[in-house]
């Protein structure tokens, strides 16, 4: 795992959730193209495996239904991609730490009130489908932090149009 000293830490002020796969092994996944798609698909040598942190934006928002008054309010997550758009709500936070001084960001894409307005269309849908209850949200809370991926680059990406390239998660954080 990547270990700060205080003044990296208190330098950057963003955060991001530890990265536990390292390089070797990152390597070996990206020499065997991702897999059987991977396999068919990329037809060019492994050029480069580097080390990109992503944005994503954990939003928590308190719950509160329009049809039952009765009903107390509940917290709900949800992370939203931010260099796509894509949701999911999930049940536990990732466990965050401060992002190295060093690390190589690709940049955001979203400003604040995007962000909450993907997590609140996805959580309406998920309570709308499941609970068959309209809701409405309040008191938002944005946390932006980073995820390290492993990116495998494959051609030169120099000379080439057309590079192709593979994602692997390098924090093990799995969203449910």
């Amino acid at each position: 795992m990547l270990e700060l000293t205080g003044n990296e830490a208190a330098a950057t002020g963003l955060l991001a959730t530890p990265r536990t796969m390292s390089k070797h092994e990152a390597q070996k996944l990206a020499e065997r193209k991702g897999g059987l798609l991977g396999k068919i698909l990329i037809r060019k040598a492994l050029a480069s495996v580097e080390l990109l942190y992503f944005p994503f934006y954990l939003v928590t928002m308190q719950t509160g239904h329009k049809l039952r008054s009765s009903k107390l309010p509940e917290n709900i997550k949800v992370v939203v991609d931010g260099s796509s758009g894509k949701c999911a709500l999930v049940k536990t936070e990732p466990q965050l730490q401060p992002l190295p001084e060093s690390a190589e960001r690709v940049d955001e894409q979203f400003n604040t009130q995007e962000v909450i307005r993907y997590a609140t269309n996805h959580a309406n849908r998920y309570l709308i489908r499941v609970r068959k209850n309209a809701a409405f949200f309040k008191n938002e809370k944005v946390t932006t932090f980073y995820r390290p991926y492993w990116v495998a680059f494959y051609g030169d990406r120099k000379t080439e149009k057309k590079v192709w390239y593979l994602p692997f998660v390098a924090d093990g954080y799995v969203i449910s």
